[in-house]
């Protein structure tokens, strides 16, 4: 195959799931069904005439347009009762107290108070909560997010990549979790964590997921 037709193959990828580099609100990942089903524009069930002719004038005409314009600037608030409603985690390995979901993504917070088990044993001196924890934080608010559209009930996730831990999380502390999509398709994605206690980052990374077919849950 020649370089260029391989540039114009890599073009084709170009999806509503770029919403972020594209910047048409058409995008968003919970309106756009190209970004919902990993599929190009032109091959979603619904129209998107702005996006199949590349012509951002014609926005105004479309009814995904539309709905997204509607849903620019809402948000969706979740309590614990509301979160386990959805999550099929439970305490004490349930790490999210409240969750705030809008076109962006989600914001997540865990409240510690030095009475979790996790501070007793690590450690009984100099309590800090475990790394591993903070990213399973991580994980569990972009399931929820996830899972309050799809009612699948379970995600696995697959990889972890490009972690880093900056400080420590000790009694007292609220994890602020804030997770955002980089790609959703119908059955896997990938995702981007960052935890924070109030403005000072703890943690990054990414992480990408399988949503299992049915019969193998």
């Amino acid at each position: 195959m020649k370089g260029g037709e391989m540039d114009k193959n890599e073009k084709v990828k170009d999806r509503c799931s770029d919403y972020s580099i594209r910047g048409c609100p058409a995008s968003s990942y919970l309106i756009c069904p190209a970004y919902k089903t990993g599929k190009n524009c032109w091959e979603a069930e619904e129209s998107i005439p702005c996006c199949k002719r590349k012509d951002k004038s014609r926005c105004p005409e479309c009814d995904v347009y539309q709905k997204a314009e509607k849903l620019r600037g809402s948000r969706l608030t979740l309590n614990s009762e509301e979160i386990k409603e959805i999550l099929p985690h439970r305490e004490p390995f349930l790490f999210l107290d409240e969750a705030s979901i809008d076109e962006e993504g989600i914001t997540g917070y865990y409240q510690t108070t030095g009475e979790e088990d996790f501070f007793k044993g690590h450690f009984p001196e100099d309590p800090i909560m475990p790394e591993v924890l903070i990213l399973k934080a991580l994980v569990q608010a972009g399931t929820l997010l996830i899972l309050q559209k799809n009612k699948r009930k379970k995600i696995f996730v697959t990889t972890v990549d490009k972690v880093k831990f900056r400080t420590f999380v000790v009694p007292g502390n609220q994890l602020i979790l804030k997770v955002k999509p980089l790609l959703i398709m119908e059955d896997k994605g990938k995702m981007l964590g960052t935890a924070f206690v109030k403005e000072k980052l703890v943690c990054e990374g990414t992480f990408s997921y399988l949503i299992p077919p049915e019969e193998d849950r």
